[in-house]
């Protein structure tokens, strides 16, 4: 497992692929392993760089409560690390928030931005599920976990129509271990807030939104579009909040194309 200091962190990362590099950001429950399902069908055009988040896999030192920024600052300290000026940024769910961060504060480092099934913030809380609403309250320790069921994460009927989507069930846990680290995961996505900042963002945008998205209504992706200039919205009909694994031959011909039109 290959790992570099950035800042008061120990990263830990991943490299697969050959072209420009593009760096994916994981979501709130994920590690730098997350898309392994996934990376296959872009590895032949990108070098795919991942990467442990704060408080999440195998990334070590965050000891202190910290905001979406701080996860941006982390990841243009590795690019800079392995020697990128410029990358293509692709962050999904809680990854996305990342994304936004990063392309906000530090535009010249992108080259181009997807974000999937991600949301300004907090002003757009209402269009988040309630279970999830409660499984943030639970970690930041207002209220008790609720049950989750996996059912969750795709589009209503995904199990019947797509037996083969319970791949997802067998995963290994990649949750943060602990409750303190979950806290603080939390408290930095409760606290995000971009919207009077979107305008900045420069590079060309991709938004990916899902119609049966059961943790994230559309209408987060349909902001995000609205506000950040000239981005193009795509909402994928009949796929979940789990998009690269509910419709990956969908999904990647979109990441393909768009990233390929910087040439």
């Amino acid at each position: 497992m290959p790992e570099i200091s950035v800042g008061d962190l120990t990263v830990a990362y991943e490299i697969r692929g050959e072209g420009p590099p593009l760096l994916m950001l994981h979501g709130g429950e994920g590690d730098r392993n997350s898309d392994n399902h996934f990376t296959p069908r872009l590895e032949d055009q990108f070098t795919i760089i991942t990467f442990d988040q704060r408080d999440a896999g195998d990334t070590r030192g965050a000891d202190r409560e910290y905001d979406i920024f701080h996860h941006a600052q982390d990841a243009a300290g590795l690019l800079s690390a392995l020697g990128h000026d410029r990358v293509f940024v692709y962050g999904q769910s809680y990854g996305g928030l990342i994304a936004q961060a990063l392309a906000i504060a530090h535009p010249n480092g992108v080259e181009r931005l997807v974000l999937a099934v991600t949301t300004p913030g907090k002003r757009r809380r209402n269009d988040q599920a309630k279970v999830v609403l409660a499984l943030s309250d639970a970690a930041i320790g207002r209220y008790p976990p609720p049950p989750v069921s996996p059912d969750l994460f795709f589009a209503p009927g995904a199990f019947e129509r797509r037996p083969e989507l319970r791949k997802f069930l067998e995963r290994g846990r990649v949750a943060p271990p602990d409750a303190e680290r979950q806290r603080r995961r939390a408290l930095a996505a409760e606290s995000f807030d971009s919207l009077d900042q979107l305008a900045t963002i420069n590079a060309p945008t991709l938004v990916l939104g899902a119609w049966g998205d059961q943790i994230l209504d559309a209408a987060s992706s349909w902001a995000l579009a609205e506000c950040i200039p000239e981005a193009r919205l795509v909402v994928l009909e009949a796929v979940g909040h789990a998009l690269t694994w509910e419709a990956p031959e969908r999904v990647a011909p979109l990441i393909r194309g768009f990233l390929a039109e910087h040439s």
